[in-house]
C-alpha cells in the first residue's frame, strides 16, 4: 500500500513539474498579442469620499462596495444612451460621485446624475482643442488651441486666457518633450480658481529642414 502512495506521489509531482512552463523571449515580448497579460479592471475609479469602487464589465459600470465586496448597483450603457443616443460604448470616466459622473464626449465634458438618469451640466469647447484638462471644483476645461490658452465653461465655451499672434511663443504645453515628469502645461489650483500654466518662447530657435519622401517629387518640410 505504502508502494502505491509513492507511486502515487511520484507521478503527480512528474505531472505537476511538467505542466510549467518557462518564458520564452518571444512570449515576454509579444505577450499581448498571444493573450499573456494581465487581468485588469477596465474604467477603474473611486467614488469621491465614499467606500465604494466602480469598474466597467462589458456594457455596464459596476458600483463595487469595498468592506463587504459585494456589488450594491449597476449602470448599464442602456441607461446612459437614453440620454446620449450616439454612444457607442462607455466613455472613460474623469470622475464619479455618490450621484454624479463625469465624462468626456465629443468636445465636451458632460456631468450627468446617475440616480435619476439627468443631464446636470454640458460644457462645450472648441472642436479643435488640444491638451484638455477639466477641473471638478472650477466646473471649466482648461485647453489650447494652436499656441493660445483657452478656458471652457458652462456659461462660456471659449474664453481667451492668452491671445498671442506669434505663434513661436506657445503656452498651455508641456514644456520642451514630455519628460522629467512633465506631463502637461496646465495647473489648476486646489480650489479651481487658479490656473498656472507653462509658457515658452521659441523664438530664438531656427527653423530646421526636413526632407519628405512620402511626396513625389520629394518636397521640403521646416
Amino acid at each position: 500500500m505504502k508502494k502505491i502512495i509513492s507511486l502515487l506521489f511520484i507521478f503527480s509531482f512528474i505531472i505537476g513539474f511538467s505542466q510549467q512552463k518557462e518564458l520564452t523571449i518571444e512570449d515576454a515580448v509579444l505577450s499581448y498579442s498571444k493573450g499573456l497579460n494581465p487581468i485588469t479592471l477596465n474604467n477603474l475609479q473611486w467614488i469621491n469620499n465614499a467606500e465604494i469602487y466602480v469598474y466597467l464589465k462589458k456594457d455596464e459600470l459596476v458600483f463595487t462596495d469595498v468592506i463587504s465586496n459585494k456589488i450594491v448597483r449597476t449602470l448599464p450603457l442602456a441607461e446612459l444612451q437614453k440620454k446620449y443616443p450616439s454612444l457607442k460604448r462607455f466613455p472613460s470616466l474623469i470622475e464619479i460621485s455618490n450621484s454624479e459622473l463625469t465624462f468626456k464626449y465629443e468636445n465636451a465634458v458632460e456631468i450627468y446624475n446617475y440616480l435619476n438618469n439627468s443631464k446636470i451640466t454640458t460644457i462645450s469647447f472648441d472642436k479643435m482643442a488640444e491638451n484638455d484638462e477639466y477641473n471638478s471644483k472650477a466646473k471649466s476645461v482648461a485647453f489650447t488651441v494652436d499656441n493660445n490658452l483657452f478656458i471652457g465653461s458652462a456659461s462660456n465655451p471659449k474664453f481667451a486666457v492668452t491671445s498671442i499672434e506669434n505663434k513661436e511663443i506657445v503656452s498651455g504645453q508641456s514644456i520642451h518633450r514630455n519628460e522629467f515628469g512633465i506631463k502637461k502645461g496646465t495647473f489648476w489650483s486646489p480650489n479651481g480658481n487658479l490656473l498656472a500654466f507653462y509658457q515658452k518662447d521659441e523664438s530664438n530657435v531656427t527653423n530646421y529642414p526636413l526632407v519628405d519622401i512620402n511626396t513625389y517629387p520629394a518636397s521640403l518640410k521646416n
